[in-house]
């Protein structure tokens, strides 16, 4: 295989990984007690990953292509694999907030305090 093809087969890989940690499909699986659970789950799995990005840039150094343009490559899918990281965690932190304010039985939202809407995501 290529630097490129390589590194594309990484780079999906953690894309992958991160669409399994989101807290919807996390909490869809039936496999947790409760929401925190869910919740802490996916903060160990996205930190797990975000630790783990840099094997996309490893990946591109495979024998094979032109070395700077697959670096240039993994570089810009390393970038596209963080900023999904960087808009689940995010999310994460949306729904972690709305699930404590439900619990505490503070339904009120203060956009000056730094809530998130997710309305436009």
């Amino acid at each position: 295989a290529s630097g490129l093809e390589a590194t594309l087969r990484v780079a999906y890989a953690k894309f992958r990984e991160l669409q399994d940690t989101g807290i919807l499909k996390m909490a869809e699986t039936g496999k947790f007690d409760g929401i925190q659970e869910v919740i802490s789950t996916s903060h160990r799995a996205l930190n797990d990953i975000s630790l783990a990005i840099k094997e996309i840039s490893a990946a591109s150094s495979v024998v094979g292509g032109d070395p700077k343009r697959s670096a240039a490559d993994a570089k810009l899918l390393e970038d596209l694999v963080e900023e999904n990281l960087k808009l689940r965690k995010t999310i994460g932190e949306v729904i972690e907030e709305k699930v404590r304010r439900a619990e505490s039985g503070d339904h009120h939202q203060n956009k000056e305090a730094g809530d998130h809407d997710l309305a436009g995501m």
